[in-house]
This record gives structure tokens, C-alpha cells and sequence, in this order.
């Protein structure tokens, strides 16, 4: 995602939605009370009373926004609330209306006390900390190995195979040399990009010897994931990206991270209570006595109706950022999320214990 301010008082900052992840980071990011303006369509009413007829028509709208919802899987974003700025002569202030955020909308939103810099950092944060995936997409032909993340993709190999002729005795010796070499750069790559997972694609069954060879030499600590490919090289990999399949394992590796903190909470709950800060008020309290070491929040806390229940949260996290706790934002509609919400949906794992925390009802 593409962000910016565009007013010197950096009140006003301008996104460009260029992925699925973007969506749920504006999600989190917005708040009821800001207002966004971006390009929609409106159904107004033209011409004499009783002859008037409805049109869809293009325009440039802000609202001050009252709600946001945010459905994974569906590539899309809605943020519902007040006109306050729009063309005259259709009379919409004080209309409700809702956007319809995609992949490739531009919008401009706009907080009325400015952006935080803890805010920013956790904006800048969430757009670049995505976990990686390599991705190699390999035939009889040539193969090719990418690197995914959040930032997209960067194409790191690409080579012919240049396998002896298919009549020739050597050709097998000479493709089980090839498949070791290649072997050989993914790891190479793996212990450089740390990802958290290897895709291994392509048409046939080579990328089945391949993923038999990385499994053998025994180092590969990553999960390694299997996918059909038309053919192998730049397309082929570029092929898997649009398949969404690196997407969700960086998803689901980032979910499994908040499942284990979680469960670390729970444990540490049943032995030693006042290392536990359990929901929005005794997580208040901890705040104050910056003694975060490990922080779960739901993310639908950080786009909550109530604003002094928002404000808590906001003090929440940057009281645990403030003190390099790690911090991990939650999606609600995840298994994770489920369990979270039965802890009232925020929970932490203290540095120390806190006295006011240990009389619980």
C-alpha cells in the first residue's frame, strides 16, 4: 500500500489500496469520527417533481465516518457514514453513504488531531513486516525463484534447465545434478529471506523430485507446500502468486504466531495470575505501569463505536509498542479472533507482576 500526506499540517494522508492485507491494515487504521473522501457513485433524482428519474452518478464525496466492516475473502472494505462534502446541487450533506473500498481505490483520510507518530510507526509497520514465501516454479525447461511479500514479488533466479537430449543415456544423471544445484540455491535463498513457507510448482512431476530432495538433505525447517502450475520459470511462478496461495500461508503463519502468544497467556494465567493482564480495564491499568511484554488486541476494538473504549485501546498498544513489546493485532473473524473474544479481546503477558491486577472478581 501506497501512503502519504498531502497537507502540511499532516492531517490528510492519501492511500493507494494495492493488495488484499491493505484493506484489513485501513481497517484497523480508520476510525469512526475521521473523515475520508475518495471517488464513488450516488443515485440522485433529476428533473420536474413527479417526472424525476433516478441516475448513478460519479463523484467525489466525504463523510465523516460513523462504521467500518471488513469481510477477509471478499476484497473489499466499507466504511458507512455522513456526507459533509460533495457537488451542491444534488443536496446530500447530512445523507448517510457508505464506500466501497477494492484493490485499487484511492482515498484520502483525514484525522481531525493529526497522526500520531505511534499511529505511523504501526501504519509503516503492518505494510512491511508481512512474512515472505518463496516460490519456485520449475518444468523440463526452465525454472525460476521468487520471493513474496507484503511489498510483492521479486523474481530472484531464472534459468533453462539445459538438460541433455531426451535420447541420451546421461540425461537422467544429468537431471538429478540440476535438481541438487537448485536445491542448493532455494536453501541458499531460504537461509537469507527466512520465509515461512517454500511453494514448489509446476506442471509435471519434476517439482515432486525436487520437494523429495529438499526433504531428504533434511535442513528444511519451513513448511513446504506443493502447487499446480501450467508450466515452470518467471510464468509459472508469477501463476501461483495470482492464485493467492503465498497470501494465505503469510496469513495463516501470522495467526498461528497469535494462537501461540495466546495460548503462552492462558498457561501463564493458570500458573501465575498476576503476570496476566485479561480485557480493556485491566489492560488500562497495565498500560500505566508500561509493563507489557507480549499484547493480543481484536481489531474491531481499534474501529469500536465508543470512543473512550477506542482511546483505551490506542493507549493500550502504544504503551506495549512504546516499551518493544510485541504486539499483534487480531481479526476478529479467525479462529484465534473467536478465542480472544472470550477474553474480552484484549489479553497480555506481563514483564512484572501488578499488585492491582491480582485481586480479580
Amino acid at each position: 500500500m501506497q501512503f502519504e500526506f498531502v497537507d502540511s499540517k499532516r492531517t490528510l494522508v492519501r492511500f493507494r489500496v494495492e493488495r488484499e492485507e491493505d484493506l484489513w491494515i485501513l481497517y484497523t487504521t480508520i476510525k469512526p469520527g475521521d473523515r475520508v473522501r475518495m471517488r464513488t457513485t450516488r443515485e440522485v433524482k433529476q428533473g420536474a417533481k413527479g417526472h424525476s428519474r433516478s441516475y448513478r452518478i460519479p463523484m467525489t464525496l466525504t463523510i465523516r465516518v460513523s462504521a467500518l466492516e471488513f469481510q477477509p475473502f471478499t476484497n473489499r472494505l466499507r466504511i458507512r457514514g455522513v456526507i459533509v462534502d460533495g457537488p451542491e446541487e444534488y443536496g446530500l450533506l447530512g445523507s448517510h453513504h457508505t464506500f466501497s473500498v477494492s484493490i485499487g481505490s484511492e482515498l484520502y483520510v483525514y484525522k481531525e488531531g493529526g497522526w500520531s507518530k505511534t499511529l505511523l510507526k504501526r501504519l509503516e509497520r503492518a505494510i512491511r513486516a508481512s512474512g515472505r514465501v518463496v516460490i519456485v516454479a520449475i518444468d523440463y525447461d526452465e525454472y525460476a525463484v521468487g520471493v513474496f511479500s507484503s511489498h510483492g514479488l521479486k523474481l530472484v533466479i531464472e534459468e533453462e534447465l539445459g538438460l541433455h537430449g531426451k535420447g541420451e543415456p546421461s540425461r537422467e544423471k544429468n537431471l538429478e545434478e540440476k535438481l541438487l544445484e537448485i536445491a542448493g540455491k532455494i536453501e541458499e535463498i531460504v537461509s537469507r529471506e527466512n520465509p515461512v513457507a517454500i511453494i514448489i510448482g509446476g506442471p509435471g512431476f519434476l517439482k515432486d523430485s525436487l520437494i523429495a530432495i529438499l526433504k531428504e538433505r533434511g535442513s528444511r525447517k519451513e513448511r513446504v507446500v506443493k502447487e499446480l502450475a501450467s508450466m515452470g520459470g518467471s510464468v509459472g511462478v508469477k501463476e501461483i502468486v495470482r492464485r493467492k496461495t503465498p497470501a494465505r500461508l503469510i496469513r495463516g503463519a501470522e495467526l498461528e504466531r497469535a494462537s501461540e502468544i495466546l495460548d503462552e497467556i492462558l498457561y501463564v494465567l493458570s500458573k501465575n495470575p498476576s503476570l496476566v493482564a485479561i480485557g480493556l480495564e485491566e489492560n488500562t491499568r497495565a498500560a500505566l505501569s508500561r509493563a507489557f511484554k507480549k499484547l493480543l488486541v481484536l481489531d474491531e476494538l481499534l474501529a469500536s463505536y465508543d470512543e473512550e473504549s477506542r482511546r483505551k485501546v490506542e493507549l493500550v498498544i502504544e504503551s506495549a509498542e512504546e516499551v518493544k513489546a510485541e504486539v499483534v493485532i487480531v481479526p476478529a473473524n479467525s479462529p484465534v479472533g473467536e478465542r480472544l473474544k472470550g477474553v474480552d479481546g484484549v489479553a497480555s503477558l506481563l514483564r512484572f507482576p501488578l499488585d492491582k491486577l491480582d485481586a480479580r472478581a
